[in-house]
C-alpha cells in the first residue's frame, strides 16, 4: 500500500474527537454562539456571538464575531500531522500487517503516537526531555498507579510505544507478528 495516499483528512476523520484541530474559518460553514475560528488573513482567532452565522467574515461585524485570545500553539495544525506522517514512515513496516485496511489503521495509530510525542515536546520547548512511562503519580490527595509489563518496559524498542495510548494500540497490532514469525524454505543442497 502506498502510505502517501493516506491524507491529513483521513487522519482527522479517524481521530475526529481526539485532538484539538485548528478551526480555520470556512465562509460556507454555519457557526453558532461560542464557536471559535482562526482567520488566516488577520492571523487572529474569533468567537461567534450569535447562532446561525454564515458568510460573515470574522472581524467585519462586531455583533457576530469578537476577537478571542488564544494561540496557534493550542491547536494541532495540518503541518503537525504531515510531520508525524513523515516520522511514522521511518518506523512503519507494512510486512507485519495484512490487509490494506489493517495497514491504514496501524499507520494512523503510529502517526497519532508520533503526533502526541511531538506536541508534548513542542509544549516543553527547549526544556523538553525524554521520559520513560510513568508507573505512578500523585497530585494532592489523589494518586494513581499501574503496572507496565516488564516485557514492554525493559525492551528499549517497545518502551517508546507505551508512552501514548495510540502507541500501545499500534504495538498490540504488530506484536503477534513479531513473535515466532517463521517460514520454511525448500532448496537443493549445493555440494
Amino acid at each position: 500500500m502506498d502510505l502517501n495516499t493516506i491524507t491529513v483528512a483521513d487522519f482527522k476523520a479517524q481521530f475526529y474527537r481526539d485532538f484539538p484541530y485548528l478551526p480555520v474559518y470556512d465562509p460556507a460553514a454555519l457557526y453558532n454562539t461560542g464557536d471559535i475560528v482562526y482567520y488566516a488573513p488577520t492571523l487572529l482567532f474569533y468567537q461567534c456571538q450569535v447562532d446561525g452565522v454564515t458568510g460573515v467574515t470574522p472581524g467585519s461585524d462586531a455583533t457576530k464575531w469578537i476577537k478571542y485570545l488564544t494561540t496557534l500553539d493550542n491547536y494541532v495544525q495540518d503541518q503537525d500531522i504531515t510531520n508525524a506522517f513523515t516520522e511514522a514512515q521511518v518506523l512503519f513496516n507494512q510486512a507485519l500487517l495484512g490487509t490494506d485496511a489493517t495497514i491504514r489503521l496501524a499507520y494512523l495509530y503510529l502517526t497519532a503516537h508520533f503526533l502526541c510525542n511531538d506536541m508534548r515536546a513542542a509544549a516543553a520547548g527547549i526544556s523538553s526531555s525524554g521520559s520513560f512511562p510513568v508507573q505512578s503519580r500523585t497530585v494532592g490527595s489523589v494518586s494513581e498507579a499501574y503496572q507496565i509489563p516488564d516485557a514492554y518496559k525493559n525492551n528499549p524498542n517497545y518502551a517508546f510505544y507505551i508512552t501514548s495510548a495510540y502507541g500501545m494500540k499500534y504495538l498490540q497490532m504488530i506484536l503477534p507478528n513479531l513473535i515466532g514469525n517463521m517460514q520454511a524454505v525448500f532448496a537443493d543442497a549445493n555440494p
